[in-house]
């Protein structure tokens, strides 16, 4: 075959990327492993002209809106989607081929874009393998990395209710050493006002005595 006609078909069947120790599956690893394939090169243009990860983001916010309306048939008790049964998983990756082909005919996005998403989807299906891990395998993990935002994102709203009420609270009068409470309570005489010592009483000078006696007299003698 050709290089001419590697380039015009696409892979009947894209497995799971082997990861290596301490891996992870990011849109990197996704381009450079699964889909660095002639056929995508051509239609992406080196992936340059067309980049993964505004592709892989629609692929995540469909599978959201697939798992939300199919919620009542996952078991609640199992939190991986991936751990669901097969045929449960199924039925929700139908409801996303369903989102996203309403996404397609209620929006922008040209037919050309459309076809390259089926493009990287059809051959991950995997349906036929007997390797379950194979089948569906990027439909799961757009799944999981949605599970991890929302993980985050619940994380972050209930810190910032924790923070919002710290925030509402007096906080407490320093205490320990070096620090010694200053307000007093009602009717209560500070203590340096108990413990200081009372003033003697004005006196009065002989002078003033004298000046007194005389205006009486001089009252009398009116």
């Amino acid at each position: 075959m050709s290089e001419r006609d590697v380039s015009q078909t696409r892979p009947l069947a894209i497995t799971r990327p082997k990861l290596r120790e301490g891996e992870s599956i990011t849109n990197q690893l996704l381009e450079d492993r699964a889909f660095y394939h002639e056929y995508y090169k051509a239609k992406t243009g080196d992936w340059l002209g067309v980049k993964i990860g505004p592709i892989l983001k629609t692929i995540k916010d469909c599978a959201r809106a697939a798992a939300v309306e199919n919620e009542s048939n996952l078991n609640p008790y199992i939190t991986r989607f991936s751990d669901q049964g097969e045929p449960v998983i199924q039925q929700t990756y139908d409801i996303f081929r369903r989102r996203l082909q309403d996404l397609y005919q209620n929006s922008s996005m040209s037919e050309e874009y459309y076809a390259l998403i089926l493009d990287i989807l059809v051959p991950t299906e995997n349906l036929d393998t007997p390797k379950i891990a194979d089948r569906l395998w990027l439909y799961k993990w757009a799944n999981l990395e949605e599970e991890k935002r929302m993980k985050k994102l619940q994380a972050r709203r209930k810190k910032a209710v924790e923070d919002s009420s710290l925030g509402e609270v007096e906080a407490p009068p320093p205490r320990g050493p070096g620090f010694e409470a200053t307000a007093t309570m009602p009717n209560q005489i500070p203590r340096s006002a108990a413990t200081s010592e009372k003033e003697p009483p004005p006196t009065i000078s002989s002078s003033s005595k004298a000046r007194s006696k005389l205006a009486i007299s001089d009252l009398v003698n009116l």
